[in-house]
């Protein structure tokens, strides 16, 4: 998986705060550990909280980030402590992911590759024709 620490901007689509209740939340497992975690299609990265963070204990390394995380119309970035990478598992599926860590108390977020990985979300293809028989007839269109 690549990783997105170039010291991009990323953003996520939700508040990564606790106030998420009647979004789509999943159990997953992260590095053997059960948490539950908020799944944010519009999410550009993983994220998980300080306190989640230390339940893991020393099985993850934390590195140094440049990444800057805003909310969906934010100005002002999300506190990050740093990053890993490290195993995810819902079910039966899994794969290897990198975590954003955020400063403070908020729920886990899932973003849309992770998701599709995990077979959480499937992704649907739309074709669009490029005429219609309205376009056709319709001037200026």
């Amino acid at each position: 998986m690549s990783t997105v620490d170039d010291g991009s901007d990323e953003y996520v689509s939700s508040t990564y705060d606790n106030t998420a209740q009647n979004k789509p939340r999943t159990r997953i497992f992260i590095a053997g550990k059960e948490y539950s975690a908020l799944v944010d299609s519009g999410a550009s990265l993983n994220l998980i909280d300080r306190a989640s963070y230390e339940q893991l204990g020393s099985t993850q390394q934390l590195t140094q980030t440049k990444t800057r995380l805003y909310s969906y119309g934010s100005t002002t970035p999300i506190p990050l402590l740093g990053m890993f990478t490290g195993e995810i598992r819902h079910g039966d599926q899994s794969t290897t992911a990198d975590f954003y860590v955020v400063k403070g108390r908020g729920c886990s977020l899932i973003y849309f590759e992770t998701s599709f990985a995990l077979e959480l979300i499937s992704q649907s293809v739309y074709t669009l024709t490029s005429e219609t028989s309205t376009e056709k007839n319709s001037p200026g269109v």
